[in-house]
């Protein structure tokens, strides 16, 4: 079994209430399991969540509302980038390359999972743009998980290296495509 910490669903919380307000808030606690929904009102930034959880929240909301937003598990992924890199994480993010920031996948995976795990592979170029491959083995939140993770993904390669111009994620594999694990194509110029 796979595990979160709790800054994921901390995060994931601030942003519901946020996007959704307290009313949309508790319509999504309502839907949860008793575990879940304790994780999500009584979270922990430090501990740790079996990832089924996070999972069964992620579900939720793209039950309730993808249907007349469809990005909105990305919208989430890009909100908790957005709150996970503050400060001098921010500064030091812009002058770093994307392709040092994800050098740096296995640590980061590290921080914030308890099982699974997670790499990435620079591919060959094209012309003057530069692309790797960003994958998730043994991780299954689920494809709203999967949304939430492109959403990150973009929103940490977009925060890093001030230089990188069209910075483009794409999803690549699935595990609910019949693949071993889920993958990402990220493109920048």
């Amino acid at each position: 079994m796979t595990y979160d910490r709790g800054s994921t669903a901390v995060l994931t919380r601030d942003w519901l209430k946020e996007r959704f307000g307290d009313e949309g808030f508790q319509k999504i606690a309502g839907k949860l399991s008793a575990d879940a929904r304790n994780m999500l009102l009584n979270t922990h930034s430090n501990a740790w969540y079996p990832t089924p959880l996070i999972k069964e929240v992620y579900k939720a909301v793209s039950d309730e509302y993808a249907g007349k937003n469809p990005d909105i598990m990305y919208d989430c992924g890009r909100y908790c980038a957005e709150k996970s890199a503050t400060g001098i994480l921010r500064f030091l993010m812009k002058n770093m390359t994307i392709e040092n920031l994800f050098k740096r996948t296995k640590s980061f995976w590290k921080h914030f999972n308890k099982g699974g795990g997670a790499e990435a592979t620079m591919l060959e170029s094209e012309g003057s743009g530069k692309k790797l491959k960003f994958t998730i083995y043994e991780y299954d939140a689920g494809v709203p998980g999967c949304q939430t993770m492109q959403g990150f993904i973009e929103g940490i390669a977009k925060m890093s290296d001030s230089r990188a111009k069209d910075v483009r994620v794409e999803k690549k594999d699935c595990l609910y495509n019949g693949d071993g694990y889920c993958s990402w194509i990220i493109s920048w110029g």
